[in-house]
C-alpha cells in the first residue's frame, strides 16, 4: 500500500528527515511515534504531496508520489493537527461541502454522510453548528469528513492532540471500528498512544530525525525553525505576494498553529501592508527645521479657529486668512504651516500676503505633510466626532464638527513637537539608503 525507501528532507542546511524507510500494508493501522519535531508531520506532508522530498523513493499503491501527485490525492483523506472545519456551519453542511469539492454525486453523498455520522455517533447532532461541538466531537467529525470520498488511506496527524484521556480513548475505539468496517488503511502520527494501534513504529526503527537525542539538540532544531519563520516572513517565494500561515507552515514543514504562535509572539503580520512615501524635496532638511521650529515652543494657547467650507479653492483660503486677521490681536505675528497645495500659492493669495506682512507661511516638504501637527488634530476630530457618528446630511456632519470644536476650545490643547529632530532626520536617511540600495531587491 505505502512504500518509503531512504526518504530524506532538508530545509536549507537543516536536515528534518534523514534516510527513512518503512512499508505499510493494506488495511493496516500504522503509527509513527516520536516527540514534537521528530519529523512525523514532515513525513506525512511528503506522503500527501504537500511537500516534495529532497531524495528517496515513495510509492502509494505502486504509484510514485512525486510524479503522480494528482492521482495520489484521490486515494487518501487527511486530518491535520489543526482543525479545518467551518465553525459557523453545521456538521452536515461541513460534510456536504467537502463531498461536493471531491465531486461525490449528490445521492451518493447523502448516503455516505448519514452512514459516517452514524459511525462516529454524530448523526443526532448533524444540524448543530460546529462551534457548539466539544474538541472530541470536532475531531470525530473531521475523520468522518475525510472518509466521504471513500479513500483507501487516511492520514491522521496527531488526532488526539489536546483531548482529555476519556475522549482520546473513545476516539481510538472509533478509529479501530473504522478500520474494521470501512477496510481503510490508517496512517497516524502520535507521541504516546502506542497501545491503541496494531503496529507502532518509533523513530529509531525507521530512520534518523532531526530532533532525536538530547533536549539540547531539540532546542537547536526549534531555534533554527523559528529563525527561518522570522527571517523569511518578508521574503515570500515567487509568485506569492506574501506568506499565509498555511504556505509558511508547508515551507519548513511545521503546523499552521506553530507559525501563528511564532508570528504572534514577534508581532509579524505579513497580511498587513504599511505604505509610506519618502519626500523627494531638494530643500527637505531646511523646510523640516523651519516647520518643527514653529512647534517647539508655540505661543498661542491651542484654541482652534475654524471654517467649514464645501470646497478648498483660493477664494475659501483668502476668506479664512481674513478671518484670522480679524480675530487675532493686531500686534501678533501669524505663522501658518501649510502644504504645497496650489491653492495656498495662488497669485491673489500672494498679493494679499504682501499687503499683510504679519502673516508668515511655512511650507512642509513635498510628500511630508506628516510633520504638520494639525494632522494630529484632524485624527482626533475623526476618531472622536466623525467615525463614531451617523449623519443623515452634510448639515448634521457640520454640526457635529462644530460641537467638537466648541468642546475642544473649552479646554484647548497645544500640539507641541517633542521628538528629537536630528533623530527623525537620521531615520529618514536610513530609509533612503535602504530603498536606494540595489542589494535590498
Amino acid at each position: 500500500m505505502i512504500a518509503v525507501s531512504h526518504l530524506t528532507k532538508t530545509f536549507g542546511g537543516l536536515v528534518a528527515v534523514q534516510d527513512v524507510s518503512f512499508e505499510v500494508g493494506n488495511g493496516e493501522i500504522f503509527a509513527f511515534l516520536g516527540p514534537n519535531g521528530a519529523g512525523k508531520t514532515t513525513t506525512v506532508s511528503i506522503l500527501t504531496t504537500i511537500l516534495k522530498p529532497t531524495s528517496g523513493r515513495l510509492e502509494i499503491e505502486g504509484l510514485g508520489v512525486v510524479k503522480n501527485a494528482r492521482e495520489i490525492r484521490k486515494k487518501f483523506g487527511i486530518v491535520f493537527q489543526d482543525t479545518s472545519l467551518v465553525s459557523e456551519l453545521t456538521a452536515y453542511e461541513n460534510m456536504d461541502i467537502y463531498g461536493s469539492l471531491y465531486r461525490v454525486p449528490r445521492k451518493v453523498r447523502a448516503g455516505r454522510i448519514k452512514g459516517l455520522l452514524n459511525l462516529f455517533e454524530l448523526w443526532e447532532r448533524r444540524d448543530d453548528q460546529v462551534m457548539r461541538f466539544s474538541g472530541g466531537m470536532r475531531r470525530r467529525l473531521e475523520i468522518a469528513r475525510c472518509l466521504l470520498h471513500s479513500p483507501k488511506i487516511i492520514f491522521l496527524d496527531e488526532p488526539t492532540l489536546r483531548l482529555d484521556p476519556q475522549t482520546r480513548h473513545q476516539l481510538w475505539a472509533q478509529v479501530r471500528k473504522l478500520n474494521q468496517e470501512e477496510r481503510v488503511t490508517v496512517f497516524l502520527t502520535t507521541r504516546t498512544d502506542r497501545h491503541v494501534v496494531a503496529r507502532a513504529v518509533p523513530p529509531r526503527r525507521y530512520g534518523r530525525f532531526s530532533r532525536l537525542g538530547s533536549q539540547r539538540a531539540s532546542g537547536t532544531h526549534k531555534a533554527a525553525l523559528k529563525g527561518r519563520m522570522l527571517s523569511e516572513a518578508v521574503k515570500p517565494p515567487a509568485p506569492l505576494g506574501r506568506w499565509s500561515t498555511r504556505s509558511m507552515a508547508r515551507h519548513p514543514g511545521v503546523s499552521k498553529a506553530t507559525v501563528q504562535r511564532v508570528w504572534s509572539i514577534n508581532d509579524i503580520k505579513p497580511h498587513r501592508t504599511r505604505i509610506f512615501k519618502l519626500s523627494c524635496d531638494e530643500q527637505f532638511e531646511a523646510k523640516f527645521w523651519d516647520v518643527i521650529g514653529v512647534y517647539l515652543n508655540p505661543y498661542l494657547s491651542g484654541k482652534v479657529i475654524s471654517q467649514v467650507a464645501p470646497r478648498h479653492r483660493h477664494n475659501e483660503w483668502l476668506k479664512f486668512l481674513k478671518k484670522l486677521d480679524s480675530e487675532i490681536a493686531a500686534d501678533l505675528s501669524i505663522h501658518l504651516i501649510v502644504d504645497n497645495y496650489s491653492t495656498h500659492k495662488h497669485q491673489k493669495v500672494r498679493r494679499w500676503l504682501q499687503r499683510h506682512p504679519r502673516f508668515h507661511l511655512h511650507f512642509t516638504p513635498t510628500s511630508a505633510s506628516w510633520m504638520n501637527m494639525v494632522e494630529r488634530f484632524f485624527r482626533d476630530l475623526s476618531q472622536q466626532a466623525i467615525l463614531p457618528g451617523s449623519f443623515g446630511s452634510v448639515a448634521e456632519l457640520v454640526d457635529a464638527i462644530n460641537r467638537y470644536l466648541s468642546q475642544h476650545n473649552l479646554e484647548p490643547k497645544r500640539y507641541v513637537w517633542h521628538a528629537d529632530g536630528q533623530a527623525v532626520l537620521d531615520k529618514i536617511r536610513r530609509a533612503w539608503e535602504a530603498t536606494t540600495n540595489p542589494s535590498n531587491y
